[in-house]
């Protein structure tokens, strides 16, 4: 691999070495519609793991406002408001182990009053639907965890007429009911959705952290709040497990067995949604990197997706509550800008992914809180994950309160919105999305490669002499510090250089309003089978049944799934409807050379000619070993 090039901001368009050279096409003519989602939904995508009302936004009022109001950020999601009451409410002298609720319904009056008046300054700024979450510590019922000063402890107790986590969804159910109003003057906004625990697994099973617990445990205290809050909260949505790093590969695949499937298996019907937390390793025991943006990051939906319309004949709505990057190798270290663009790059990179399955998200959010001084390892080493810091910082945490790096990519993404436009590439690495809304129309460009490209970039349905003008961003790695380059151009950008890991965001301004005179709307079908071990040279049969098909014509994409040691082969024979298909040599991101296994989604270009509406799949590898964890077929059909 070449090495590096660093393209300053003056040359954007020049040439320098040799790059890449990749075809960007964006049909403004043509209304990409995902399931039944036509738009943009910035509430959904451009949101803050934050709530208006927190102590953190206290004299940095003007920080809060730039970015609910300028840069037209939502809130997320807060983990916080129902421990801190927990720790207040006693236990209920007449039921042992669970709180007092007519004490909660009092303390309840208290918090909605004192948010009415003594929050009334960020009543303004309530935007956006927040989710909460639940902690396993105090709340998994271990007979370790003490609540509050009288340290009582939620009941364990587990019998038909109480089973095991009653105690703990009877305190969280009576927490939605009674603490919250409808915003403003009645009360902090309640919750649309809830997740059951915030990553149990990971310190509660692998770690045995504060008391420990099984996966038994795990998952019936699960049912048991979900029955609880659906009992008392009909309008509230509930799901889990939220898992901190969901490796469905490991083990071969046991993992999916002992986790994710029997979640599914056991759970699904109480879970209104499924929550994950997506995180990449760029740096890991010294260097090694497991990112998760990518072919990982689609396999891992892929499968959980797959059988979920096996078991239950849909797709469960997604709700991305934390992702991002976790900087292990610049873990215990003061804080650095470079630290922040490994931030950055992984929420550029999977949000626009996640983007491609807006008809599934609930909601995504990018794990970045505000101060985090609560999470302060040492006088130099702050919480990591931040948006403000000291100016004192890096070498002391004094000084007024000022952005981190990670404020650029709100600003890189302060104005897109609109109904989605058709676009493609030449290069799987080099993501594409585009938007119009009135006279704007947007190009979102994301280079997922380790190396530089030159992108030859053709806008359809725009006449040249509509643009009014061009305001070019864009978001990349200068030396050591990520670097918001903005510039306004009078006509249409033809060509782009585009830095690895680099995004660039594009937002014409037009004399007249784009008009869409065209759709294509997308369906994602999986296979009637999942996860097929492969045996060297034997042909394994998946069906694919249902597929709409346009008698105008379209695209379509196959997505295979592999989980296979990394020495094995990562190219099978198919063979679609009787008819060899040609398989691309490349995929989403890189080769996960750091793993011990593959486990990423082959995505090949099916001839539209070819598909049927009932579809007969068989992949071949030629040697042994791993699965095939998922298959579908996306189909883009003219309408």
């Amino acid at each position: 691999m070449r090495s590096t090039i660093i393209l300053f901001a003056s040359l954007i368009f020049s040439t320098l070495g040799v790059l890449a050279q990749v075809s960007v096409e964006v049909d403004f003519l043509t209304n990409h519609i995902v399931g039944d989602v036509t738009s943009f939904d910035r509430e959904k995508f451009i949101t803050v793991h934050a709530s208006p009302e927190e102590n953190d936004w206290n004299d940095s009022e003007d920080k809060l406002d730039y970015l609910i109001n300028d840069l037209d950020v939502y809130f997320g999601r807060e983990t916080g408001a129902m421990r801190y009451q927990l720790g207040l409410i006693p236990e209920d002298p007449n039921r042992k182990g669970f709180a007092d609720v007519s004490e909660m319904k009092d303390l309840g009056e208290i918090a909605k009053r004192n948010y009415a008046l003594s929050k009334k300054d960020r009543h303004k700024y309530e935007k956006g639907t927040v989710t909460t979450a639940a902690q396993d510590h105090p709340y998994f019922p271990n007979g370790e965890n003490g609540i509050g000063n009288e340290e009582w402890l939620f009941s364990q107790k587990d019998t038909s007429s109480e089973p095991f986590g009653t105690a703990v969804g009877n305190f969280m159910a009576n927490y939605l009911k009674h603490y919250y109003g409808d915003g403003g003057v009645t009360g902090r906004a309640k919750p649309k959705y809830v997740e059951i625990m915030n990553e149990p697994v990971w310190p509660l099973v692998e770690e045995q952290l504060h008391g420990g617990a099984s996966l038994d445990g795990v998952f019936k205290l699960h049912s048991s709040v979900a029955d609880e809050i659906h009992r008392l909260n009909p309008d509230v949505k509930v799901g889990g497990y939220t898992t901190a790093f969901p490796d469905l590969e490991k083990y071969n695949f046991q993992q999916w067995e002992d986790r994710w499937k029997r979640f599914i298996d056991e759970l699904g019907p109480k879970m209104d949604f499924y929550s994950i937390h997506l995180y990449d390793f760029p740096g890991i025991s010294n260097g090694k990197k497991y990112f998760r943006k990518g072919s990982h990051m689609e396999a891992t939906m892929d499968m959980i997706e797959h059988y979920s319309t096996i078991k239950y004949g849909k797709v469960k709505p997604w709700l991305i509550s934390e992702y991002g990057a976790q900087c292990h190798d610049w873990y215990n270290q003061p804080w650095s800008p470079y630290r922040d663009w490994l931030f950055i790059r992984s929420f550029n990179a999977m949000m626009m992914q996640l983007m491609e399955r807006s008809n599934h998200i609930i909601k995504a959010i990018p794990f970045s809180i505000v101060k985090g001084e609560w999470g302060r390892n040492a006088e130099d080493v702050p919480y990591y994950w931040r948006l403000l810091r000291q100016t004192g910082e890096p070498n002391n945490a004094k000084g007024d309160w000022v952005w981190t790096d990670v404020i650029k990519f709100y600003e890189l993404w302060q104005n897109v919105n609109g109904n989605r436009a058709l676009s493609s590439s030449s290069d799987i690495d080099i993501r594409v999305d585009a938007y119009a809304k009135g006279n704007k129309a947007f190009v979102i460009l994301h280079n997922m490669d380790h190396k530089d490209a030159k992108v030859n970039l053709k806008t359809l349905g725009i006449p040249s002499n509509s643009i009014t003008k061009a305001n070019y961003k864009k978001l990349y790695l200068n030396g050591s510090r990520p670097v918001l380059f903005e510039k306004n151009y009078n006509g249409e950008i033809s060509t782009v250089n585009l830095e690895k890991d680099a995004t660039v965001v594009i937002e014409y301004y037009l004399n007249a309003s784009l008009q869409f005179p065209q759709i294509i709307k997308e369906q994602k079908v999986y296979a009637s089978q999942y996860k097929k071990a492969i045996k060297s040279n034997e042909a394994i049969r998946f069906n694919v049944d249902g597929v709409s098909i346009s008698n105008k014509g379209g695209k379509a994409t196959l997505r295979v799934g592999i989980g296979r040691p990394l020495m094995l082969s990562r190219a099978p024979q198919i063979i679609f409807n009787g008819k060899p298909i040609i398989i691309p040599f490349d995929y989403r991101g890189g080769q996960q050379k750091d793993r011990e296994v593959f486990f990423g989604v082959l995505e090949i270009p099916v001839d539209y000619n070819l598909i049927k509406k009932d579809n007969v799949v068989e992949v071949k590898f030629i040697d042994n070993g791993g699965f095939v964890s998922s298959l579908a077929l996306q189909s883009f059909n003219k309408q």
